[in-house]
Formats: C-alpha cells, structure tokens, sequence
C-alpha cells in the first residue's frame, strides 16, 4: 500500500494514530500489520489553502518525517521535481528512478518555496492553554450554532486525527450462507450512538439502530420552550440525551398537571405510533434539552417495509408506553380523588 500526496499536516495525524493504536499497551494487530507495509510519498507545501493553520501548530508546511519519498515543486527558472529520500526504502525507489543529482541551488529554492508558504498562512491559532479553554467552554452557545447545521454525518471524524473509535458489526448476505464481521471507522456524533446509548434502544439491533438514525436528526430546546403540544399533529418523537423534560397534561379548573419528568435516555412522544397520530400530551424544556429528534411517519414506513424491524422498535418502546400510562394514572388519581380538591 502506498499514500502519495502526503501533507506535512496529515503525517502529523498519522503519527497521533500511531502513538494510539501502535504505543500503547494493546496494540492493534490489523493496523499495525497495514501501517508496516505503507510507503508514503510526501509533499512539500508550496500554496497554502485559506483556512490553513499547521504553522501554528508547528505541523507544517515543510515534511520534516514519518515519510520514504518527499517531493518539492520547483518553479523558480526551470520546472522540476526535488525528490528527498527518508527512509532505505525510499533510497532504493530514488535509485530506480534515475535523474540528476540535485544541487545546491534546488535545495535553495525549495526551502524558499516553503519559507514563503509559512508566511502566506490564511489563518493562524493560539494554542496556549486550549485545553482549558475548551473545558471552560463546554456550554458556549457557539456549540448550539454548530449543531443546528449538523447532519450527523460524520465526516469530521472521519478526517480527525484524535478520533480513532471503531466498530463491529457482523452481516450476511441474503441467503443466510455467507456471514462476515466488519470493522469501520466510528463516530460519536453519529446518531446511532446517542440512540444505542439511551436506555430505552439498549441491546436494539446494530443494523436496526442503523436505520433508526437515518430517520433522526439533532435538536435543541431552550429552557422553558415547548416541545410538544397536545393535540397538535404527532410526527415527531424526542430521544433525550441531555436535560429535563417535563410531560404535562390539562385538566379542567386545575390547567396543566405534571405527569411525569424524564431525562436523559428516556423517550417523549409515543403518539407517532398510532392513528389519528395526535398528541396527547405537552412537553416542555425544564433546563436545556439536546435530544435526538426521530421522525415517526419515517419511522412507519420503514416498518411497513421491514417488519422485523417495527417488531424490534416497538418491543423496545411497549416499556415506556406502560410507564408512561402508569404515571398517568397515578396523577390523574391523585388530581380527581383527593377528598379535598372537590
């Protein structure tokens, strides 16, 4: 396996997944077995990018290591390529290649090539004391920006060099003869994993917690803000993952009445299910709610198309329907058959 086109940047990235999966006590066997194989062609950079920071962080733009070949562009006079071998391996591919020896003069004009690329940073970032100021900031409404345009799809982590969570997941193919277990990059701003987090959807399929997400997206409620309504269409069920959720219902001379209060992990919203699919309950923020937002008429037609899958769901959320009947009876004793209410 080769990687060619190597930034200064990503060989940094590389070596945190080294330090990761290779320095510790339990070493990953398949990466290590993939990574002793790998022969990197680097490049130096030359034209930084507008939202480029490595000097900064003191990753770049020159290749310093971690790579067999390193290539610089060379447009000052004649256009050519200045190749720079790391390793032997790398010598003995230099040696194949041929061409002239290089010169001091190419050298010069590589590293002025790199010197101006340092100067034409588009951004740059103080690093000092960042982890603090990250943990300082873990309510910063900035947060609640990024989230609203998030879709879940995990491209960040993908590209993240401190993100290295993997998972495992056993398939078949469909005639049940052959079955295989795969291992893929994971991230924990999938929502599988929020919604294989909470209590409810624990033990739920992989593959059916898989579908699960693709009918959800993030939401956030403020404080005091009214997630669901009584009587208003029911499309929409709420997977808490934060925050408290009050579940309220009128009651003539008394207005509303507390149910129940749910945090994070339980569900709120279960009328989704069932025709004319209205609400037959309000819910509303006590403190700040991120919650995972599943859409319910999605949901249905997933079950209309895999039974076994509404089965699974279902089986999953019948707990919380009997909960949430059971606390309404109780209330609703104590609302009406209290000797002193009259």
């Amino acid at each position: 396996m080769a990687f060619l086109g190597v930034r200064s940047c990503e060989l940094h990235a590389i070596a945190i997944q080294d330090r990761v999966l290779l320095g510790g006590r339990h070493t990953d066997r398949d990466y290590a077995a993939r990574r002793g194989e790998v022969f990197v062609v680097a490049v130096n950079c030359h034209e930084p990018g507008g939202t480029c920071f490595c000097v900064s962080m003191n990753t770049g733009p020159a290749v310093r290591e971690g790579y067999d070949l390193v290539l610089s562009e060379i447009l000052d006079g004649e256009h050519r390529i200045l190749l720079e071998a790391g390793t032997p391996r790398g010598v003995e591919v230099l040696e194949e290649l041929g061409g002239r020896a290089a010169e001091a003069s190419d050298r010069a004009a590589a590293r002025s090539a790199v010197d101006g690329a340092a100067d034409r940073m588009g951004r740059t970032v103080d690093a000092a004391d960042l982890r603090d100021l990250l943990a300082d900031n873990l309510e910063h409404p900035r947060w609640d920006e990024v989230a609203q345009r998030c879709l879940s799809c995990g491209n960040c982590t993908m590209v993240c060099p401190t993100c290295y969570c993997t998972s495992v997941e056993d398939v078949s193919d469909l005639t049940g003869g052959t079955a295989e277990r795969w291992r893929s990059w994971e991230s924990c701003f999938s929502l599988e994993t929020p919604l294989g987090e909470a209590g409810v959807f624990a033990g739920m399929r992989p593959d059916h917690l898989a579908l699960l997400a693709r009918c959800a997206r993030d939401a956030a409620f403020d404080a005091g803000a009214v997630i669901l309504r009584e009587g208003d269409p029911a499309d929409t069920f709420y997977v808490i993952r934060q925050g408290t959720v009050v579940i309220e219902t009128f009651v003539p001379t008394r207005g509303l009445v507390p149910i129940e209060t749910v945090t994070a992990g339980d569900v709120v919203g279960w009328s989704w299910l069932f025709p004319p699919y209205r609400l037959h309950f309000d819910a509303r923020a006590i403190s700040l709610v991120r919650a995972s937002a599943v859409d319910g008429s999605c949901l249905r037609h997933r079950f209309e198309q895999d039974p076994v899958l509404g089965y699974d769901v279902l089986s999953h959320l019948a707990q919380v329907l009997v909960e949430r009947l059971q606390a309404t009876r109780l209330r609703l004793l104590d609302v009406y058959g209290s000797p002193d209410r009259g």
